[in-house]
């Protein structure tokens, strides 16, 4: 038994083993991730608005100036570079299949730094197994961070666990930066906690350790990181003379969304964050067992502040982030097992993770049953097939010449028995760019400069289970009716200018 264990171990060691990543993120993405995944027709509901967005700016549309989302405009590039490659979904894939293959190759390269190759490969494992409970749709704002965020981490740990008797390397400052600058611009709240956390934690050990001068120069190098991302996004947004619509979209009006720092100061008592206090509290135990117990210098800025920063909503796709840090509580959790140390605490350890937050064990397994359900192409398969065939017949009445003259009225989410499944992704199936602005977010800004009884468009289309009310406005006035679905699958309208 130990020979066959060794030849594993060996196995995992060797050069080219990082390389089976690549399927293994393969199959995942094409189970997990059924927004972009050609197994499955849903298109997703946040994945639909981000593919969206990058159809519009391959059509010479702006971010947040002709169709508005607030997320972070790298998001929107990614997505659009994914069309570009191929058009639809699978280009979108192949970035997602990269991006995990990368992510689990530094994650397992971590999980080395405390384990050896067979354990660091199951930890790995373990972990993928938890993305599946929480990935969602795939196509997250989330999961591209947390690609991100793997590869930062790992030279961190690498620091902390090997060279913290040396002086902090300014390369490795940089690549902090760069990662935070390319996170900033997706969800800035994580690339804060995440990323800032991380400088801060190298910071506060390069003070300690009385070395000021490393500690400016790395601060330097962080900045400076930040600003090689920072420069061509503002240079794109300059260029359309849209930097402030930029800013609000991406600070303005997430600050409403969010509630304010005190929304989220309230937040780390409530819900699911409790959880989230308890995996976050036994990971801080865990490492406090350990000899290089330094590393929870590190760690623990990163930890607190997402704490607080993560949202106040709570999906479940927002623990994404914080993938990584589950990677090192099983790491930490296998080596104490595996040195015959107290096993009851390591043991109670990994149970607490595979429960929470979010029950993600348990919904892993569960996300696994319903995909293979849908695959089966059972029930919720066939409501989606009927939905979609009923909105491209509606948009077959639609000339091609003016396929970019309609308005999205209230088409957001479908809900109800299609799931995660939104009405506006009928157009993004066409390859149509809705004419308006409003995709899903709004405020009183927004709606004043989405005034359809100014814009008058040609087409207009209105989903009457949407929350507007659609009787007493300009369409009523205006518009003929055209087109109608079949209102025993979905109820959605198409007019027409008089």
């Amino acid at each position: 038994m130990k020979k066959k264990y060794q030849k594993l171990n060996d196995i995992c060691g060797n050069s080219w083993f990082p390389l089976l990543f690549v399927p293994i993120a393969t199959c995942f993405l094409l189970l997990y991730s059924f927004s972009t995944s050609p197994l499955f027709l849903n298109e997703g509901m946040d994945s639909a608005v981000f593919k969206t967005m990058g159809l519009a700016i391959l059509k010479g549309k702006v971010p947040y100036v002709d169709i508005f989302d607030h997320k972070g405009p790298i998001l929107y590039f990614i997505n659009a570079f994914g069309q570009r490659l191929i058009p639809g979904d699978l280009g979108i894939l192949i970035l997602q299949v990269i991006g995990l293959s990368v992510a689990l190759a530094f994650l397992f390269k971590t999980a080395k730094l405390f384990i050896n190759n067979a354990m660091a490969f199951l930890a790995v494992m373990v972990s993928l197994y938890l993305y599946g409970g929480v990935i969602q749709e795939g196509n997250q704002c989330e999961e591209w961070m947390m690609y991100f965020f793997s590869i930062a981490l790992y030279y961190a740990m690498r620091y902390f666990v090997v060279q913290s008797g040396n002086s902090h390397p300014l390369k490795y400052s940089l690549l902090y930066g760069v990662c935070f600058g390319v996170t900033f611009f997706i969800r800035p709240n994580d690339a804060v906690a995440m990323m800032g956390g991380l400088m801060i934690g190298v910071s506060i050990w390069l003070v300690y350790r009385k070395e000021y001068k490393n500690a400016v120069l790395n601060v330097l190098c962080f900045v400076a990181g930040f600003f090689l991302v920072a420069i061509p996004v503002f240079s794109y947004f300059a260029y359309y003379h849209a930097v402030d619509d930029m800013i609000y979209g991406l600070l303005v009006f997430n600050k409403t969304y969010s509630g304010g720092a005190s929304s989220l100061l309230k937040s780390v008592i409530v819900g699911h964050k409790y959880a989230m206090a308890l995996v976050l509290f036994s990971l801080a135990l865990l490492i406090w067992s350990i000899e290089k117990r330094q590393i929870l210098v590190l760690l623990l800025p990163v930890m607190l502040l997402e704490w607080v920063l993560m949202g106040t909503s709570l999906f479940s796709h927002y623990y994404i982030v914080i993938i990584p840090l589950y990677l090192i509580y099983v790491a930490l959790a296998f080596m104490r097992l595996s040195n015959k140390q107290q096993k009851q605490f390591p043991i109670l350890s990994l149970a607490i993770l595979l429960m929470v937050p979010c029950g993600s064990g348990l919904a892993s397994l569960n996300v696994f049953k319903r995909h293979v359900s849908y695959f089966m192409h059972g029930e919720n398969y066939q409501r989606i097939s009927n939905f979609y065939d009923e909105t491209d017949a509606l948009l077959s009445n639609i000339p091609d010449d003016e396929m970019d003259s309609i308005w999205n009225y209230n088409l957001r989410w479908t809900g109800g028995d299609l799931g995660n499944c939104s009405a506006f992704s009928v157009l993004w199936r066409r390859g149509i760019v809705q004419c308006n602005l409003i995709t899903a977010g709004t405020d009183e800004v927004l709606l004043k400069k989405d005034d359809i009884s100014a814009k008058k468009p040609l087409w207009v289309l209105v989903d009457f289970k949407g929350e507007i009310d659609v009787g007493s406005t300009v369409i009523a006035s205006d518009y003929e009716l055209v087109a109608q679905t079949d209102t025993s699958i979905c109820i959605i309208n198409l007019y027409h200018r008089k």
